[in-house]
């Protein structure tokens, strides 16, 4: 916690800005603030804080002045104006840049300040993430770059701002910027990899409700996907921030292609004059191709019922084989089903159906009767215990197929005909995937930046980039661990790129402005 003795200047009490200095008055952090808007400095004032009409007079005796405002434009009207920081700071204050700027902006700035014969201030880039509700709730995750002595004595103050061990010192000037821009280019992708899949799997027939909860509870889930993929199933456009960085890659001559396809879908949707829409909006360009809205009501839905174990409709008497993708350190697999009672049967038999097309074809036309399962798979990260997900034609085979499943398995029932849980398997594919690509150009990005590679995982696994492909595989990456069959929920690259086939075939990509 910060002293009550320290004193702060503060520019900036917009959306975040006034819940960052609110904090700071919380931790007793002497703060006169300045802003352009009247009516937020009248409310700083009724919660004890100290205001001032000019960014001068806000800087007048601090030793440590902080900046919170959208654009490099604005940092240059507060800091080179002709009554701005630059001329107003006293000696060797500590100047702490809280907004989101390029990393060429950040390192520039020295050398400007040189010229207007201002060395004496040290700079901090110190970007933050967490949106408004971290900023009012003093539980940001605050990335650091500059003097490391700065940063320890300034360290107080952004504790006050931030969660619990939620601070991370990056190296130099400007390194602060780019892990920030790390952050927000795995959640750039991850946006359009929601609308993506959610569209894909209403073309396939599906709830795009059931869908988001069932990839929430797979390999395919994201902390976007969870925020983001509800704004899209309410159709809420709220404005929120939103960007993705591609420009320092490529003043560093590195492709970054995830993140140019992710700024292309953004792009087009602001050609259609949506600029101020919230960026989950992106979803209504993959609706302008499919004309299937992702948009879905919720009702009220009764949780799954455990299987009757009792129910005897069906027998596993004719088993035929199971291939799944196996887990890591003897964790058990998962899979999807699609039950059918197409085949003509005497009586009630389980056929389990896996492998290769032609053996799935052959072995058909021997199962002269029985029930149909086809084997896929994918692994919940969140269940210890083997889970299926399944379709089927009826609710009395339902729980028939789950009656003779193992205890230790957790039947995920999938609404719609037979081929649903095949189709939900596939959206799950898709979404996982396209996150581990999203995680590998992540991972090289930092490495051509410099940027410590424990630094970029402790930030994003906890923040708005997180995704369970990037939380497992960006380990293995870091080791250089690329065994098959590892904990990625990819298997090998023979067995990912069939699942990127099909969806591809259906022309889900970044669309003509229909407007």
């Amino acid at each position: 916690m910060a002293s009550t003795g320290t004193r702060v200047g503060f520019a900036g009490l917009g959306a975040m800005g006034f819940g960052m200095a609110s904090n700071l008055l919380k931790n007793g952090v002497a703060t006169v603030a300045f802003d352009l808007n009247p009516s937020v400095l009248e409310r700083f004032t009724a919660i004890g804080g100290s205001v001032s009409k000019t960014v001068a007079e806000a800087s007048n005796g601090q030793q440590v002045f902080l900046v919170m405002v959208a654009t490099p434009g604005q940092v240059d009207n507060l800091v080179f104006s002709e009554a701005g920081l630059a001329s107003s700071l006293p000696m060797n204050t500590a100047l702490c840049l809280l907004s989101t700027l390029p990393p060429r902006y950040i390192c520039g700035l020295p050398a400007r300040l040189v010229e207007k014969g201002r060395a004496d201030i040290r700079l901090l880039d110190c970007p933050v993430s967490g949106g408004v509700v971290g900023a009012e709730a003093g539980t940001l995750s605050i990335m650091i770059g500059g003097e490391r002595r700065v940063f320890d004595e300034v360290k107080p103050i952004l504790q006050a701002m931030s969660a619990p061990d939620r601070l991370f010192y990056c190296g130099a000037l400007g390194s602060g910027s780019i892990l920030k821009m790390l952050n927000q280019l795995l959640a750039g992708v991850h946006i359009v990899v929601a609308a993506e899949v959610l569209s894909f799997a209403k073309s396939l027939g599906l709830s795009t409700r059931e869908t988001h909860r069932i990839v929430m509870n797979s390999v395919s889930s994201s902390w976007i996907f969870g925020d983001r993929g509800k704004l899209m199933l309410d159709a809420d456009w709220t404005p929120r921030s939103a960007g993705i960085v591609t420009s320092s890659a490529k003043e560093a001559g590195f492709r970054c292609p995830m993140a140019s396809a992710a700024l292309e879908v953004f792009q087009d949707r602001l050609a259609c004059g949506h600029g101020h829409d919230d960026d989950s909006s992106v979803v209504c360009n993959y609706e302008q191709i499919t004309g299937n809205p992702v948009r879905e009501h919720e009702t009220p839905v009764s949780p799954p019922k455990s299987p009757d174990r009792e129910h005897t409709g069906v027998t596993p008497s004719n088993l035929v084989g199971m291939s799944v993708i196996p887990a890591h350190n003897d964790e058990p697999p998962s899979f999807a089903i699609d039950v059918s009672r197409d085949l003509k049967a005497d009586g009630p038999v389980l056929s389990v159906l896996s492998g290769a097309e032609s053996a799935t074809e052959a072995t058909l036309q021997e199962a002269l009767d029985g029930s149909v399962i086809a084997i896929q798979g994918f692994r919940s990260p969140k269940e210890a215990r083997t889970v299926f997900i399944f379709s089927a034609e009826d609710n009395d085979l339902q729980q028939a197929v789950a009656s003779v499943m193992p205890q230790e398995f957790t039947a995920v029932p999938v609404g719609g005909p037979v081929g649903s849980a095949s189709a939900m398997h596939l959206c799950i594919r898709l979404g996982s995937v396209i996150h581990l690509a999203a995680a590998a150009e992540c991972y090289c990005l930092a490495r051509t930046q410099g940027i410590s590679i424990e630094s970029v995982y402790q930030l994003i696994a906890g923040a708005a980039g997180s995704s369970h492909q990037f939380n497992v595989s960006f380990q293995h990456m870091a080791r250089q661990d690329f065994k098959p069959k590892s904990e990625s929920g990819f298997d090998t690259l023979q067995k990912a790129i069939p699942d990127l086939v099909s969806p591809t075939s259906l022309q889900i990509v970044s669309p003509t402005c229909k407007c």
